[in-house]
């Protein structure tokens, strides 16, 4: 018996499945578009839900070592519009409250900046990272010594010990270096590592004096310069007034013994005879200078560029003043009192009877200063004069505080000018400035 061909019913079979499967979603598609069809829903996407409001805390470390940075200051600003100031507590760390999407945040410390974006619907901390400060480090070899900042006037801006390995490690201020050791004489530079030598051997006796601190201002040679730099020393003085100390080749020196002026010099040194100071401070229109605050410098026997502190006198709330420890002789004196301007008046003489000074009306400057984004610049010097210009109006300076603020007080005059520097920055001046106008905001441009 012939056996059939099944071929052509397997291929018709396949045939009629591929038809099956055209026409099921075919069909499908067009229930909707058929009399008495039912048209299929279209599924929506659901909105997003809205974020409300959130918290972000904010970290500021120092780049490298990742220590927090403490008082640094925060900028928020937030895409809505608006933005605030925070300062950083002990562990670097500000809590915003009340953030609703993605926000800029900026730190400034020392000067130094560092910004990132975050989103508190996302992270809820960020961490920023702010390039370390300027600092002045150095060696200084022969002997572990005290490093210190001299500024112009004489005195201390900074002061560390050396470590184990003879460094230093101070903020970038304005001033010279000075390396003190027991044994030495003191070592001065402009930065960079110092060398400790046994200088020149100073030894006397203050007559008259007795058993402290003789505290030695001088100026000596930089290291490998020409040019004079203000030391500072402290050398200690026996029961009987004898004294022993070392100052560097080429040395100027004074110093100051229980607020009494001498001449550094080898031998026996006679100690002014302490003397009171009396005297009474007072506005031009005669009414008395309440808490007048006045600065007796002592005028040397020599040109010496580097000022002896000053002994401080602060007036009663009738403007008098008395003060012992003084020694007979001449001296400048710096006054001021509230609502009144600086005065220097170059020249008056303690023991010779009582000292009328008379302070002019004054007025004061404040505000704060940032840069382009609107942060702080902290650090920022300013100095400012009354104008027109007078001979007993000093120029004041000021430092800003970390969140950039200043308050100069004391100005005479019908104006001011007001010049402000700052590192990495371009400095920049104001004429004009009107007496107590409203608080300023200076913007400084970067120099980068």
């Amino acid at each position: 018996m012939p056996r059939r061909n099944r071929r052509p019913r397997l291929v018709g079979a396949l045939i009629l499945l591929i038809l099956l499967g055209f026409l099921f979603p075919l069909g499908s598609l067009l229930t909707g578009f058929l009399p008495g069809g039912k048209s299929r829903a279209v599924p929506v996407p659901e909105p997003e839900p809205r974020r409300g409001p959130g918290s972000l805390v904010v970290t500021v470390v120092r780049a490298g070592d990742l220590a927090p940075v403490a008082g640094a200051c925060v900028l928020v600003e937030q895409l809505a519009g608006g933005e605030s100031q925070v300062e950083a507590d002990a562990r670097g760390r500000v809590r915003l409250e009340g953030l609703s999407g993605p926000v800029r945040v900026q730190a400034t410390a020392g000067g130094r900046k560092a910004e990132a974006w975050a989103d508190p619907a996302v992270a809820r901390e960020v961490m920023l990272a702010v390039a370390p400060e300027p600092r002045r480090t150095g060696r200084v070899s022969g002997a572990a010594a005290r490093v210190a900042l001299i500024g112009e006037d004489g005195l201390e801006a900074a002061a560390c010990d050396t470590d184990g390995k003879g460094r230093y490690d101070l903020p970038d201020l304005e001033g010279s270096l000075c390396a003190v050791a027991e044994g030495f004489a003191p070592a001065v530079a402009k930065g960079g590592d110092l060398v400790l030598r046994e200088g020149t051997l100073v030894q006397g006796k203050l007559m008259g004096g007795g058993a402290g601190a003789l505290a030695v201002y001088g100026l000596a040679p930089s290291v490998g310069t020409d040019e004079m730099l203000p030391f500072r020393a402290e050398w200690r003085v026996a029961d009987d007034g004898g004294f022993r100390g070392r100052l560097p080749a080429g040395a100027e020196a004074f110093g100051m013994h229980r607020g009494l002026p001498v001449r550094i010099v080898a031998g026996d040194v006679a100690l002014p005879a302490p003397a009171k100071v009396v005297g009474v401070a007072r506005r031009a229109d005669g009414s008395a200078a309440g808490r007048a605050v006045l600065l007796f410098r002592p005028l040397l026997d020599a040109d010496f560029a580097t000022p002896l502190p000053g002994l401080r006198v602060e007036a009663d709330a009738r403007g008098e003043f008395t003060a012992a420890g003084f020694a007979a002789g001449r001296y400048s004196v710096e006054a001021y009192a509230p609502g009144c301007a600086t005065r220097i008046v170059p020249e008056v003489v303690v023991g010779a009877g009582a000292i009328d000074i008379v302070l002019k009306h004054g007025f004061s400057i404040d505000g704060f200063i940032v840069d382009t984004t609107g942060l702080p610049v902290p650090g920022a010097r300013l100095q400012a004069i009354g104008m027109p210009e007078a001979d007993d109006c000093p120029v004041l300076s000021v430092t800003a505080d970390s969140q950039g603020r200043f308050q100069l007080n004391g100005l005479g005059g019908t104006h001011a000018r007001l010049r402000v520097t700052a590192k990495g920055y371009h400095s920049t001046t104001l004429d004009h400035l009107p007496p107590s106008p409203p608080p300023l905001r200076v913007v400084l441009q970067s120099d980068t």
